[in-house]
């Protein structure tokens, strides 16, 4: 299996079952539901919060179980990716090099990009997105993102004590509503206090 990205992990093709939407915090959690032969996945977006714009587009997630590898190819976007994974590691192949694939695991930060990557999936899969502006991602990370253009970088190199407030607050909530709420008022509390959304 073999598809391309607009930058933000996870994008299945179109053509699920639509599901349910939910409002929780700063607006409505669309649900969506697909399987196929290639197997199965549900997908949970939401916007940010209005207050948060400059900061940070949404919040994207999928739960998956695919029966074939699935192979992506992620495009150059004006954004900076955040992966919080909850399940199986991700493999990440640098399109330009020979060099093997990055195993990636916990949460990372993927910088501002200037040529496509690839990454392969097979099995169960778990992950959500915070999909930073630049600037939001240079508040909340506080590392110039000179220092993360075209390279993928765990978390926990970029900041440990960051890394642990988010295991602590995020990956250690229930369910994709609850852990975009967590992420979006640790965001709040770091790039904009007078604008995090309330508790």
């Amino acid at each position: 299996m073999n598809r391309e990205s607009d930058g933000r992990p996870g994008r299945f093709p179109a053509g699920g079952r639509p599901g349910s939407v939910g409002r929780v915090g700063a607006g409505p959690v669309r649900v969506t539901e697909c399987v196929s032969e290639l197997g199965r996945w549900d997908e949970a977006e939401r916007a940010a919060d209005l207050r948060l714009r400059r900061y940070v587009h949404g919040y994207f997630a999928t739960s998956s179980s695919l029966v074939r590898l699935a192979r992506e190819r992620h495009l150059p976007a004006a954004e900076v990716p955040m992966v919080l994974n909850f399940g199986a590691p991700h493999a990440q192949v640098d399109a330009g090099s020979s060099r093997c694939a990055q195993r990636l695991d916990g949460a990372w930060v993927t910088g501002l990009q200037t040529r496509y990557h690839l990454s392969e999936a097979t099995g169960q899969r778990s992950f959500m997105v915070v999909r930073f502006t630049p600037l939001g991602a240079h508040l909340f990370l506080r590392t110039a993102m000179d220092a993360l253009t075209g390279q993928t970088v765990l978390l926990g190199q970029v900041d440990p004590a960051l890394a642990a407030l988010v295991s602590s607050h995020v990956m250690a909530a229930r369910g994709w509503a609850q852990r975009f709420d967590a992420i979006e008022r640790l965001i709040g509390r770091r790039v904009a206090p007078a604008a995090a959304p309330a508790a």
